[in-house]
């Protein structure tokens, strides 16, 4: 995956002005790339590589602590899952029919720091 363009939303609600829980929801558009390869015989060895654009949903929850007056840190996780996604190809060299299929997911964890005036 590379190349990705994400629309979110955080939702927080801030406990006794130190502690904010948040939930993300949103849009992910990204570049997936995939790799096949396939040596069944001896003689030939069959690759494939497909690259393409994928729209997924983005979730995610994670909580942000008031460090200081104007210092915020914070611990999120987010994930983006997209619908499973197949493809075929023909080996010309021995007419072989492959099928190659992945479900586009990606999950992260991260520390968050943020400065506000």
């Amino acid at each position: 995956m590379d190349n990705s363009l994400q629309l979110r939303a955080n939702f927080s609600y801030v406990i006794a002005n130190l502690v904010a829980p948040k939930i993300i929801l949103g849009w992910d558009n990204s570049r997936w790339k995939q790799n096949f390869s396939s040596n069944e015989e001896a003689a030939t060895t069959f690759n494939f590589k497909n690259s393409h654009r994928y729209n997924a949903f983005l979730y995610g929850f994670g909580v942000d602590f008031c460090a200081m007056k104007h210092v915020v840190l914070g611990v999120e996780y987010t994930g983006t899952v997209a619908n499973s996604k197949k493809f075929s190809k023909t080996d010309t060299a021995t007419d072989n029919a492959y099928t190659a299929h992945f479900k586009p997911q990606r999950n992260t964890i991260a520390l968050v720091a943020k400065v506000i005036y």
